[in-house]
């Protein structure tokens, strides 16, 4: 009865959350949930031999997953693999796998912002957004370096710093008619999608 409870649990989930984007990480639980009663299944198979059969075929069937990730694969897949071996690939290369894309709109961004040497950068990114990359390409932490999210109409508006002044500010997303933001004007000679870049005059 557990272990149905458990599968059928699986089921539904699969089924009601199946294009949800972070589905993958409530899969843990049932994971956790099932081991006892695979483990149960196991102690009573009386022919002892099968037992590491049976883990290798499991070892096998997971190598994709364990040594073949597209994005930062052990051996990789030429065929699907977006960056070679993790061994061998630059660290920098393997910051960009699946936004390959947008690399050189990261670099000609924070590059503007690092010629002007502005120490205080606002982001607007969405919830999705890889904002690590950012603070990578600005050579943050530094002391002289504050990187701040900018928010509205969000419940964490409370905690945004009333002091922070930015000099430069990366946008997402940002409306077309949006020629200023704080009173920063807009780089109107980067037109790289979806990024905005706002700098303050010098």
């Amino acid at each position: 009865m557990y272990g149905i409870a458990v599968l059928s649990g699986f089921i539904a989930f699969s089924a009601f959350f199946k294009y949800q984007i972070f589905g993958s990480r409530h899969q843990l639980p049932f994971f956790l949930l099932i081991a006892p009663f695979i483990g149960i299944i196991f102690s009573v198979i009386n022919t002892r031999k099968w037992i590491p059969l049976i883990g290798i075929i499991l070892i096998l069937l997971s190598f994709p997953w364990l040594f073949q990730i597209s994005s930062r694969p052990i051996i990789p897949n030429f065929e699907e693999s977006e960056v070679g071996s993790i061994f061998l690939e630059s660290r920098e290369d393997l910051y960009f796998p699946g936004t390959r894309a947008h690399n050189t709109t990261y670099k000609t961004i924070t590059d503007r912002i690092k010629d002007h040497d502005y120490s205080s950068v606002g982001l607007i990114l969405s919830g999705s957004a890889s904002e690590y990359l950012w603070w990578v390409l600005l050579d943050a932490p530094q002391e002289n370096l504050q990187i701040e999210w900018i928010v509205s109409d969000s419940p964490t508006t409370r905690y945004e710093d009333p002091s922070f002044k930015p000099c430069a500010v990366i946008g997402e997303n940002c409306p077309s008619e949006w020629t200023k933001f704080r009173g920063i004007p807009l780089v109107s000679n980067l037109d790289e999608i979806p990024y905005k870049l706002f700098l303050e005059n010098k």
